[in-house]
């Protein structure tokens, strides 16, 4: 931890410098070596390389992680110069990608296994945790992150709560299968979960709940990238 610590410091007393780098090398480095870095990390990206760097100088790269982190970080080795410009052209690898699990406690291990070096052409995804999304009528709608799941009950409190609630305020929880497909879980009225709080069942990632007669809130399809090109980022 003292490690990655003093290095997370040093860099930041560097910032300003590499940022105006950044902008002036930016016409020139179209065709540089470069990685992507993208999920749970404050500045995902396509960042620009010109030696091989740790994977936790990376992290510190792209902002450090957010909250919504969970620990995971997935290593795609794609072996091609900058993945980035394959993927804005479109050109897909025609063949399976090696892809490693890294733990994020690891960086500071000191182990460098659990910190490799991270070539050109590899994707760093930092995995987030599974949103739990609340819609209806509550008073924040919206995907939340949580390292312990809540229970329903809480989950509407986190949501800010039953807007306009009454005894016959109906909740629907809608469940993902192992195949991706979601079904109902449980159709219940909230004035019953208020007199037995106990049996509020403690939602899963990925779950969504519908609160109130309202139109349902149908599983959101969400892509792993944008549809536009990542715009290059020197580091070093």
């Amino acid at each position: 931890m003292i490690r990655l610590t003093t290095f997370t410091i040093v860099l930041i007393a560097c910032l300003g410098g590499s940022s105006l780098m950044a902008q002036n090398d930016n016409s020139k480095s179209q065709d540089a070596p470069c990685i992507v870095v993208s999920g749970a990390v404050r500045a995902p990206g396509r960042l620009v390389i010109r030696r091989p760097l740790r994977l936790h100088e990376i992290i510190v790269f792209a902002g450090g992680l957010t909250e919504r982190a969970d620990g995971t970080i997935k290593l795609i080795e794609t072996g091609s110069k900058c993945y980035a410009e394959a993927w804005a052209s479109t050109k897909w690898p025609d063949h399976p990608l090696k892809t490693t699990e890294l733990s994020v406690a690891g960086l500071a291990s000191g182990d460098e296994k659990a910190d490799p070096l991270i070539q050109a052409g590899d994707v760093v995804e930092v995995v987030e945790l599974d949103p739990i999304y609340i819609a209806g009528k509550v008073a924040n709608p919206s995907a939340l992150y949580s390292r312990k799941p809540p229970t329903l009950l809480e989950a509407i409190g986190m949501a800010g709560g039953v807007m306009g609630e009454s005894k016959n305020t109906n909740i629907v929880v809608l469940r993902r299968d192992i195949r991706g497909n979601y079904a109902e879980y449980l159709k219940t009225k909230l004035s019953e979960l208020r007199k037995h709080p106990s049996r509020a069942p403690r939602l899963r990632g990925m779950d969504i709940v519908n609160v109130g007669d309202v139109k349902m809130m149908r599983p959101p399809m969400l892509p792993l990238f944008d549809s536009k090109p990542i715009p290059p980022r020197p580091i070093f």
